[in-house]
């Protein structure tokens, strides 16, 4: 996969149509399913500006105007006395390489998604989870809230523990247009030290890690 500017496209393929789309005032980008980066301003206690930037509001929106939060889901079963979890082989394109400086990496991540409209965060781990690692959710735990980035995200994301059935098929087929290459199942010391050695980078991912080690260890 490679990652090329959309002003590049544009002169490549005049045709092509962004899915994001912009504001009339040119403050807001916003997608119905992804949700919105909209231009704000930070102000003091008696309302003076101080400064500009972005803030990103993920999800869809309910029929009320709130957002609908993703869920992130770290799949484990239990063998021997000891836990393992599942963490998958993703092609992301846009991260820099912290070695080589190139973009583009494969990511160790725990399965996650964004919520379709009307859908539940529980819904939406059993459905991200099936269709990202093929496998069934024998039960759900609740771990916690996440937010991103607290300088620039408005929402955050549901993060659950999904206790599988080793041997059972998801119904949930795999999305297309993700580049996700395979699952595979670590004892916890070998994900700490995949964290320790930078081995898994994403954010989101080390979180539901580290809530999951506070919940079960």
């Amino acid at each position: 996969m490679k990652v090329k500017k959309l002003s590049e496209i544009l002169k490549e393929n005049p045709t092509y149509k962004p899915s994001w789309k912009v504001s009339k005032d040119l403050t807001r980008l916003y997608h119905p399913k992804f949700g919105e980066i909209e231009r704000i301003v930070i102000c003091d206690d008696a309302g003076n500006p101080l400064w500009d930037q972005y803030q990103i509001s993920e999800g869809p929106l309910t029929p009320e105007g709130k957002r609908i939060p993703g869920s992130v889901v770290l799949p484990y079963y239990k063998a021997g006395g000891k836990y393992f979890l599942g963490l998958l082989y993703n092609e992301r394109p846009i991260p820099l390489d912290p070695c080589t400086g190139k973009k583009g990496i494969i990511s160790l991540e725990v399965p996650r998604g964004f919520a379709l409209s009307g859908e539940i965060p529980t819904e939406t781990a059993k459905r991200e989870l099936g269709a990202e690692t093929g496998k069934v959710i024998k039960k759900l735990h609740y771990l916690g809230k996440i937010n991103i980035n607290t300088t620039f995200y408005e929402t955050w994301i549901e993060n659950y523990a999904a206790e599988i059935f080793k041997n059972k098929v998801s119904k949930f087929r795999p999305d297309a247009t993700e580049k996700i290459l395979r699952c595979e199942f670590y004892s916890t010391k070998e994900v700490k030290e995949m964290i320790k050695n930078d081995k898994i980078l994403c954010g989101i991912s080390k979180a539901s890690i580290l809530e999951f080690f506070l919940h079960f260890e």
